[in-house]
């Protein structure tokens, strides 16, 4: 696509829709690979209620999820990343990150929202402190 000027800058669109998605709380987009294609899959959210949100609600979508965050609700990435919290105090982001798998980005967002809801706490030094689950 760089060949054909079709971009602005090498690299700029798979980095920002990671960026974005994570922001928002999705999952990072998948690729797979053939011979001569490359295939993106990028998945939807899915709302404290249940539903699915298309194109057309997106922002209805992602209102409902930081609705529900803020009620106390998180989504399942999140949960997830609690439920690691707890069985590996001490961890730091990275290390976190590393083991789920995930986007460290993701992670900060999470952590962030677990920071908010005051279900977890940062302890010790930056090099060496790690998060806890508050008693």
């Amino acid at each position: 696509m760089r060949s054909y000027k079709l971009v602005k800058e090498f690299g700029e669109g798979v980095d920002r829709m990671f960026r974005e998605m994570a922001e928002a709380g999705l999952p990072a987009p998948e690729y797979r690979q053939n011979e001569f294609m490359v295939y993106a899959t990028i998945r939807q959210a899915k709302v404290a209620t249940g539903q699915v949100v298309g194109n057309g609600d997106v922002n209805g979508g992602l209102n409902g999820q930081l609705n529900g965050q803020l009620n106390g609700q998180l989504n399942d990435s999140q949960k997830e990343t609690f439920e690691f919290i707890k069985a590996h105090e001490g961890y730091n982001t990275t290390k976190i990150a590393d083991d789920l798998g995930k986007p460290f980005r993701t992670i900060v967002k999470h952590i962030n929202v677990l920071l908010e809801l005051n279900m977890i706490e940062r302890r010790g030094s930056k090099k060496t402190g790690g998060y806890y689950v508050k008693k």
